[in-house]
């Protein structure tokens, strides 16, 4: 059995929720809370010195206003509760859809935290009522498992920076440890599952249509308290539930149709929501004699429910009941989604990746040498004769499975690819362990491996691009990479030619999605910055960006401070460059409202600390922001040369310099997935 390390969690540390609760897990794979946790915790370490510090200052005006002590206590409490505007945008859902996420505001993600210290017990109780929740808060964490047989120690870079192995160490689990499943696929490889199929031979898939955007957030108060009680006590904002409205509503621009999508904070305010709705559906169920357990039972996990019963009349009692209890909150079931299946319980899902499973499973057999060592499974790679006809059969079989189904690859390529992936990443970590008499030969057989593997990856990822696939790749390529780097030095320019080859005939131009107002493509971006260490022989051709000299409005934050960590100093992208910063600074210039828009905020705050703005725009930059906050401060040349000195030594969401990007995927991995 493989050990695990169980790493303990500071649980007075209410400031660690920014780390996984109150931002999106959907971003390009640089962007981290951890700049904005560490000088959170150098603001309070700065609170009583009398000198001037720029971190403290902007910390103060724009994440915390609440701690300005040059503010009035009725001044500082309003400007902290002041609604904010969340960065909207649009990442792929799925081959015909996209879906809307939300960054929300700094300052709003500490208030987050603050809710957090305040009701983290309550909250705790209100996830606890409903039988059929799977997924929901538990208590506050207090440790997580990390695994031994992760790579990040195995390259680890000689200058550690302390603070990030503490942060990997104490603060990358979610705030609350949740009861359930973190991901229902588990549902259905569980004993649950089969004990379920013996007891009841009817079983129907639904899901609620639109669940965020329709939640409407006074009915947080409906599901605490009855409606009279609440319209007659509207008032009484001391309440749970008026402050937690009150809370969402701040942080979405005081829109009370919807909730931000993405925070995990957004999930436990809609798991109260629906845990209310659970207990009505029991009670309407119970009053026509329907009993959860002997007649039915239902499996939630968030807003998709697996409804079991007796036969397809009760399911059509259940469905009905659950249709009217969510209706009473202004949410519907998407009649399109509906799935009715009777035993054997098999969905077309199922039956391919049970399909998928069996070719993995020869392809495994065909490739590896499987051992046990040390109580780990160690692969060792097989020669191979023709690999391309190798590569090309296994391809082959999965097109004509989902073709016999009438499926496509979006069924199947997430899979593949996170299965794919792992195999690479294992015959990297199995190679300490092998000793060959051929050394040359073994090499070669070990490149042509992790070389069919890579192809194999690439191919289903390049059918079905998503941003959930895109971080198993990019993590796929960097560990590689660094591998061959360190172990097949020789073999770094074929490996990093042969990845190239694939990234440059992935789709860099615009297409029709790029075109709507918002998206952007994680995916696509992922991608590029796995291979932004590659260097100068390896660059992607200019060309794929000169959409950006005549595209300004669908230029996001996350664009600009994706491209400009990948363009770096190169002079290749001079022009590239030029467009990212002057889009920045003329949005900046437009709207310097650092305090209330997300986006403001975040751009700002990492492109003072960019090394690769030259120290002029910087500095432009930063007197901007200190005449409008700071303007009781005398500004002088040696203030601004100083506060920019400081500012090149630290980050808020983009780390410049000295990023390991393994390390922050495996942080990123520790959290559980709502």
């Amino acid at each position: 059995m493989k050990k695990k390390n169980i790493v303990k969690i500071d649980k007075k540390d209410f400031f660690r929720a920014v780390l996984t609760d109150t931002a999106p897990s959907d971003v390009p794979i640089i962007f981290s809370n951890d700049g904005l946790y560490i000088n959170h915790h150098k603001t309070q370490q700065l609170q009583n010195s009398p000198t001037f510090n720029i971190i403290k200052s902007l910390y103060l005006n724009i994440i915390s206003p609440i701690e300005n002590t040059t503010l009035t206590i009725e001044a500082a409490t309003q400007s902290q509760k002041k609604q904010s505007h969340p960065l909207k945008y649009k990442i792929i859902k799925n081959n015909s859809s996209l879906r809307t996420l939300s960054l929300i505001h700094p300052r709003a993600q500490k208030n987050y935290t603050e809710f957090y210290k305040e009701y983290g017990d309550a909250i705790i109780s209100l996830c606890s009522l409903s039988p059929f929740s799977i997924r929901a808060p538990q208590k506050v964490g207090g440790s997580f498992y990390s695994k031994n047989t992760t790579p990040l120690n195995q390259y680890k870079e000689i200058n550690i920076d302390t603070l990030e192995n503490e942060l990997h160490r104490k603060h990358a689990s979610s705030f609350f440890a949740y009861r359930g499943y973190d991901r229902i696929y588990k549902l259905y490889n569980s004993s649950t599952y089969l004990n379920l199929e013996k007891q009841f031979s009817s079983m129907w898939l639904l899901d609620i249509a639109n669940c965020f955007q329709s939640i409407y957030t006074h009915t947080i108060s409906w599901a605490i308290k009855n409606k009279d009680h609440i319209k007659k006590y509207v008032s009484f904002r001391s309440q749970f539930c008026q402050e937690f409205d009150t809370l969402i509503q701040r942080s979405n621009n005081n829109e009370t149709n919807g909730i931000p999508v993405g925070a995990e904070v957004s999930r436990i305010f809609s798991e109260i929501i629906l845990q209310d709705i659970d207990i009505n559906v029991i009670e309407a169920l119970k009053k026509i004699n329907l009993h959860v357990g002997r007649d039915y039972t239902i499996l939630r996990y968030v807003d998709d429910y697996v409804l079991f019963s007796r036969n397809d009349s009760t399911s059509e009692l259940v469905f009905d009941t659950i249709s009217d209890q969510l209706a009473s909150y202004n949410l519907h079931i998407s009649e399109s989604k509906l799935r009715k299946y009777n035993r054997p319980f098999c969905t077309e899902k199922s039956q391919i990746i049970i399909g998928i499973k069996a070719f993995l499973d020869d392809l495994e057999k065909n490739l590896f040498n499987v051992r046990h060592i040390d109580e780990h499974r160690v692969l060792f790679p097989r020669k191979i004769y023709r690999e391309d006809r190798f590569t090309h059969s296994f391809i082959e079989k999965v097109k004509a499975l989902i073709k016999d189904t009438g499926r496509g690859y979006s069924e199947v390529s997430a899979y593949l690819v996170s299965i794919l992936s792992k195999r690479a990443i294992d015959l990297t970590i199995g190679d300490k362990y092998n000793s060959p008499e051929n050394k040359h030969e073994h090499a070669l057989i070990l490149r042509e491996a992790i070389l069919i593997t890579l192809n194999l990856t690439f191919f289903f990822y390049s059918v079905n691009p998503t941003v959930s696939s895109s971080n198993r790749l990019s993590k796929t390529i960097l560990i590689i990479d660094r591998f061959i780097k360190i172990n097949y030095p020789d073999f770094l320019d074929f490996i990093r030619t042969e990845i190239m080859t694939h990234v440059n005939v992935l789709k860099f131009h615009r297409e029709k999605n790029d075109e709507r107002n918002g998206y952007i493509s994680l995916e696509r971006l992922n991608i590029i910055l796995a291979t932004s260490e590659f260097g100068d022989k390896y660059l992607i051709s200019p060309s794929n960006f000169s959409y950006l000299e005549k595209d300004e409005i669908n230029i996001t934050y996350f664009d600009i401070v994706s491209l400009l960590y990948y363009f770096k100093s190169h002079k290749e992208y001079d022009t590239a460059r030029c467009c990212l910063i002057k889009i920045a600074k003329q949005r900046l210039t437009l709207n310097f409202n650092l305090h209330q828009d997300s986006e403001s905020a975040h751009t700002f705050l990492d492109l003072v600390c960019c090394p690769y703005l030259d120290s002029d725009t910087r500095g432009d930059l930063l007197s901007i922001y200190l005449t409008t906050y700071e303007k009781k401060l005398a500004i002088n040349p040696g203030l601004l040369e100083t506060a920019l000195t400081e500012l090149s030594n630290s980050f808020w969401f983009v780390k410049w310099k000295n990023l390991d990007l393994i390390k922050l995927l495996e942080r990123k991995e520790l959290k559980s997935i709502y």
